[in-house]
């Protein structure tokens, strides 16, 4: 009876690990291009809305369900050829983690770490959050980072190089103004 089990855990393993790394977010609302650079998402999420392709912009509308969704990372030397851009209008649950270069407009959730190029709305996860540009909420159990931020920070540790709003937890960093615990703030 154990090695049935150990057996299927592992067919079910090696299910599970080749679904991932050929998965792509599902739509079942899918318009515009399909852009060459989907491949390149390493993903495993459904979104239950629509997915708009064009060039080199893929946008997800709706609610994105999944375990993680990763885009083209930044630095990625593809980007030289085609530049993507992943945009999220409405909410992101990921459970583990999202990497993803462009806007949410709307609601990221995470599990576990978020990394965004623009979020306009609330951005939250359990670890940490990093993104270059925040107008709305940044919250986090543990870490916040960010370029620029005009609203709120919330979590153990925030930093920003610019802030237009307030910094709430343990140690609150605003390279253009103060470094103080418990609340920080600048206009």
């Amino acid at each position: 009876m154990k090695n049935l089990v150990r057996w299927m855990t592992m067919v079910a393993l090696a299910t599970v690990s080749g679904v991932v790394s050929a998965a792509s977010c599902w739509s079942p609302i899918a318009t515009g291009e399909t852009p060459e650079t989907l491949q390149t998402h390493a993903c495993w999420s459904l979104c239950v809305g629509a997915r708009e392709g064009e060039a080199n912009q893929i946008t997800y509308r709706g609610l994105t369900l999944g375990v993680m969704h990763a885009s083209m990372p930044f630095n990625d030397v593809l980007r030289v050829v085609k530049n993507e851009q992943c945009d999220f209008v409405g909410a992101s649950v990921q459970l583990f983690a999202q990497t993803n270069v462009g806007r949410v407009r709307g609601a990221s959730v995470t599990g576990l770490l978020s990394f965004h190029e623009r979020v306009d709305g609330l951005q939250f996860a359990l670890l940490s959050n990093d993104v270059k540009r925040v107008r709305g909420v940044q919250a986090a159990i543990g870490m916040n980072v960010a370029d620029e931020v005009r609203g709120l920070q919330l979590g153990i540790f925030n930093a920003t190089k610019q802030l237009r709003g307030i910094q709430i937890g343990l140690w609150n960093t605003n390279a253009a103004g103060w470094t103080l615990p418990l609340i920080n703030f600048s206009w």
